[in-house]
C-alpha cells in the first residue's frame, strides 16, 4: 500500500514513436487545458530527431489516465499536426465521446508535438524574403540527408542532418548527388525496413551511408520502444496540478493560478477567455499610477462576484457550472473590476502603497452588486458614498492582520453583508460590525495611532498615511514622498558643521526620516526642490504670501521655521498635529484638550534656544525614544503616550544614581521640588541640564524603567 500522500502512478511498458502518434491520431492521447501551447522552433525539432537517432535518452513522459465519467468535466485539445505561425498556432478543442477514456499528456507535450510535426505534419513560417505586410508563408516538411557524413570537428552538436524544407528546396539540393533529402514522414508509410530501402534504391542511392541513416530512422520510429512513460490513475485535478507544477518547474516557476486559469477559461464559449483575462489584468495594472494585480486576483473576483459558495482558487471551484456563470457574467465582472481599480486610484492608491491587492475584491463586489458604472468614481451624487468607502479602505490597509489569516472567511462574510445591506449605499457600519466579529476590528488604540505617527520614509505605510492625511494631491500624476527638511542636510558631516553634538546625530537622523518630516510632492516638483531648506523652497515655489500660506496650512506646515535650530520643535509640533488628525480619522474620537493646548503641553518642557544661540551653546531637544540601540529593546514612541500603569506616588525614582521623590498626576510628573512636567523626557531634561535624553529609559524604579512599568 502506498504511504499517505504518495502519488499513485505506475511505470508503463515503453512504446514506439509510431504507436504514440497513432494514439494521438485516434485522440486517445490529448492535451489538457493546463498545458501551454507549442513553442518549439524548427531547430529544436531537428535536435530532438538527431538525439533519437543517436540513441540518446529524451526523458520520461508523464500521462494522466482519465475515466470516461470524469472526462466530461474537463476540456481537452488535439496535438498540433500542421503548425502555422499565424493561422494555426493554437491547439484545436476536442469533443471526447462520453463513453471513452482518455490519456492527458502532462509532461512531454512539446516533444510529442515535435514528433507529430516531423513525422505526420508540417511547419509553416513567413518566408524570409517576404515583406512585413506580405501574407506569403512557406510550408516546410522535415527532411533527413541520407548522404550526410558527420565531421567530428563540425558536427559535435548534430550528428545527423535534419532540416525543414519545401519539396522544391529538397529536390534542388538533392540534384547534385552529394545530398539526398529524404522526407521523414515517408518512413511512417513503410511497414518493413526493406520497403524503406526500396525507396532509396529507386532514387539511385544504394550506398551504405544512405542505408545506415535510413535504418537508424526507421528503427527509431517504427521498432524501438522509445517512449517511456508514467501513468497517473485515480487522481483529482488538484492532485494533478500539484504534480504538473513540480515536473514542469525546472527553470521557470509555474503558478497554480496560471494552470487554473487554463482550466477555467478553456470552457468559455462566448469569447477568447485567455485573451480577455490577460487584457483585463494588463488594463487594471495600467490604471492611475499603476497596480500589481494578478490573474489569481481576477479569478477570485469571478468566484466572489458570481456568488460561488467556495471562493478558494482551487480546481474544484472551477467546474463547468462555475465557468458557465463566469462566461455569462464576464462583461459585468470586467466592468466592476475596472471601476473598483479606478476608485482605488482616486483614493491615491497604487502599487507603491496598496499593501493588500485583495482589497480590490470586496470593493468590486459592492460595485457589482449595485451595478455601478464609471461615473461612481467622480460623480458628485456619489461623493458621500465614496467617502465611506475611502475611510474603510484606508483603515483596513493601515490596520495590521486584516488581509492575512482567514482571508476567505472574511471575503465571504463581507459579501454577505453587501447582499443584505448594500442595496442603497456603502454599508460601512454593518461591514465593521461583521469584521469585529471575526476579530478584525478597525478601531485604533492610542498606541496604534502613535506607532503610525512613527512611520518611516520608503515604507508603504508612510505613503498611505500621507495620502490619508493630505488628500488634495492629484493622484493622476506621479507623486513622491519628500523630506520637508532635506535628509542630505543631516549627515554626520553636515550636523557637525551645524554644531550638533555627536551624541545627538542619531536622534536627528532618525527624526528626519519619520512621518512628521515627510510630505507628498509631485515628481517634477520634488526633483526641482532638491536639498534646499524648506523655507527657501516654499518662498520660491509660492512667492505670493497668500498662496504660500494656503499651501503651508493645507500640509500642516504653518510656522515653517527659517532656521535649522527650530527643526526639533517644528518636528514635534507637526507630529502632534498628525496624531490628532489620525485620531479623528481612525478612531472617531478626539483627545480632550484642543490641539493648541496639547501641542503647548508637549512643547512646554522643551526650551528652544535663544535667537542668538547656536546649536553648540544650547543643545536642542530631540524627539523622545528615537535613539537607536536602547538595550536591544524595540523603540518606543513617547509623544501621545499616557502614564497608565505607572505608580502614582509619591515614589522614589532613580535618575543616574540620584534618587528623586516624584508623583504621577494623570500624565504629568511632579518632582518633590514642586516642578511639574508633561512627560518623563521633559522631567529628565530639566534634571539633566536641558541635555537631550530619553526620559522613558532614564527614570527607573526598583530596577525597571518607566517604559517597562508602562508596558
Amino acid at each position: 500500500m502506498p504511504r499517505t500522500g504518495q502519488t499513485l502512478m505506475s511505470y508503463q511498458s515503453p512504446i514506439t514513436i509510431s504507436k504514440a502518434l497513432e494514439r494521438i491520431h485516434r485522440h486517445e492521447y490529448v492535451i489538457p487545458a493546463i498545458q501551454r501551447e507549442f513553442v518549439w522552433e524548427p531547430e529544436q525539432i531537428c535536435r530532438l530527431f538527431d538525439s533519437l537517432l543517436r540513441g540518446h535518452p529524451i526523458g520520461t513522459f508523464l500521462f494522466w489516465k482519465i475515466q470516461a465519467h470524469q472526462s466530461r468535466d474537463y476540456s481537452f485539445y488535439d496535438v498540433v499536426r500542421d503548425y502555422h505561425e499565424v493561422r494555426h498556432r493554437h491547439n484545436v478543442p476536442l469533443t471526447i465521446p462520453v463513453d471513452e477514456d482518455v490519456v492527458a499528456i502532462l509532461d512531454g507535450q512539446q516533444r510529442l508535438t515535435a514528433l507529430n510535426l516531423g513525422l505526420r505534419g508540417s511547419y509553416t513560417t513567413k518566408a524570409k524574403s517576404a515583406r512585413a505586410s506580405s501574407e506569403r508563408y512557406t510550408t516546410r516538411l522535415l527532411y533527413l540527408d541520407l548522404l550526410h557524413s558527420p565531421d567530428s570537428a563540425e558536427d559535435l552538436e548534430n550528428h545527423f542532418s535534419f532540416r525543414f524544407m519545401t519539396d522544391a528546396e529538397a529536390s534542388k539540393d538533392s540534384a547534385g548527388k552529394t545530398r539526398f533529402w529524404f522526407p521523414v514522414r515517408d518512413v511512417m508509410e513503410t511497414k518493413r525496413e526493406s520497403d524503406a530501402f526500396d525507396i532509396v534504391r529507386h532514387a539511385g542511392h544504394a550506398d551504405s551511408c544512405a542505408f545506415q541513416s535510413l535504418s537508424a530512422l526507421w528503427s527509431t520510429v517504427m521498432q524501438t520502444p522509445t517512449i517511456s512513460f508514467y501513468e497517473l490513475e485515480d487522481k483529482t485535478l488538484d492532485d494533478v496540478l500539484d504534480i504538473f507544477i513540480r515536473v514542469n518547474s525546472a527553470g521557470t516557476v509555474l503558478a497554480k493560478s496560471d494552470l487554473l486559469l487554463s482550466v477555467a477559461t478553456a470552457q468559455f464559449t462566448r469569447r477568447d477567455a485567455r485573451q480577455a483575462l490577460h487584457e483585463l489584468v494588463d488594463d487594471l495594472n495600467d490604471i492611475g499610477n499603476g497596480f500589481r494585480f494578478t490573474k489569481d486576483i481576477v479569478l477570485k473576483a469571478g468566484l466572489i462576484l458570481t456568488d460561488q459558495p467556495d471562493v478558494r482558487v482551487t480546481a474544484l471551484s472551477f467546474n463547468k457550472n462555475t465557468t458557465e456563470q463566469l462566461d455569462r457574467q464576464w462583461d459585468s465582472i470586467d466592468k466592476s473590476l475596472r471601476v473598483a481599480a479606478n476608485l482605488l486610484a482616486s483614493f491615491g492608491l497604487s502599487a507603491s502603497n496598496l499593501t493588500a491587492s485583495t482589497m480590490l475584491l470586496p470593493l468590486a463586489d459592492y460595485i457589482h452588486h449595485r451595478q455601478l458604472g464609471p461615473e461612481y468614481v467622480s460623480a458628485v451624487r456619489f461623493r458621500q458614498d465614496r467617502d465611506l468607502a475611502r475611510s474603510w479602505v484606508l483603515r483596513t490597509l493601515l490596520k495590521q492582520n486584516v488581509w492575512g489569516a482567514g482571508l476567505n472567511t472574511l471575503l465571504v462574510r463581507l459579501r454577505r453583508v453587501v447582499r443584505l445591506h448594500g442595496a442603497s449605499g456603502f454599508p460601512l457600519a454593518a461591514i465593521e460590525a461583521a469584521m469585529a466579529e471575526l476579530g478584525k476590528s478597525l478601531t485604533f488604540s492610542e498606541i496604534e495611532i502613535d506607532e503610525l505617527a512613527e512611520s518611516t520614509y520608503k515604507k508603504p505605510r508612510a505613503l498611505l498615511l500621507l495620502t490619508l492625511l493630505y488628500p488634495g494631491m492629484n493622484t493622476e500624476r506621479d507623486f513622491h514622498v519628500d523630506h520637508i527638511f532635506p535628509r542630505s542636510r543631516f549627515t554626520d558631516i553636515k550636523l557637525r558643521e551645524l554644531n550638533v553634538p555627536g551624541d545627538d546625530h542619531d536622534l536627528y537622523q532618525d527624526a528626519v526620516n519619520r512621518l512628521a518630516n515627510l510630505q507628498l510632492l509631485e515628481g517634477p516638483v520634488n526633483i526641482s526642490k532638491q536639498a534646499r531648506w524648506p523655507h527657501e523652497w516654499a518662498a520660491e515655489r509660492y512667492p505670493d504670501s497668500e498662496s504660500r500660506g494656503g499651501y503651508l496650512a493645507s500640509h500642516d506646515l504653518a510656522g515653517l521655521p527659517d532656521s535649522f535650530d527650530q527643526f526639533m520643535p517644528f518636528y514635534l509640533r507637526r507630529r502632534q498635529i498628525i496624531v490628532r488628525r489620525l485620531t479623528e480619522q481612525l478612531s472617531g474620537s478626539l483627545p480632550d484638550a484642543p490641539t493648541s493646548d496639547r501641542i503647548a503641553a508637549v512643547l512646554s518642557g522643551w526650551a528652544p534656544p535663544a535667537a542668538s544661540a547656536t546649536a553648540s551653546s544650547a543643545r536642542l531637544p530631540s524627539p523622545p525614544d528615537v535613539r537607536r540601540g536602547l538595550t536591544g529593546r524595540k523603540r518606543r514612541t513617547t509623544i501621545g503616550r499616557t502614564l497608565g500603569g505607572v505608580p502614582a506616588g509619591p515614589v522614589e525614582y532613580r535618575f543616574r544614581g540620584t534618587i528623586f521623590q516624584a508623583t504621577i498626576d494623570g500624565n504629568q510628573i511632579i518632582l518633590s521640588s514642586g516642578e511639574r512636567f508633561n512627560s518623563p523626557t521633559a522631567a529628565a531634561m530639566a534634571v539633566n541640564g536641558r541635555q537631550s535624553i530619553n526620559g522613558w529609559q532614564a527614570w527607573t524604579r526598583s530596577g525597571k524603567t518607566i517604559a517597562d512599568l508602562h508596558q
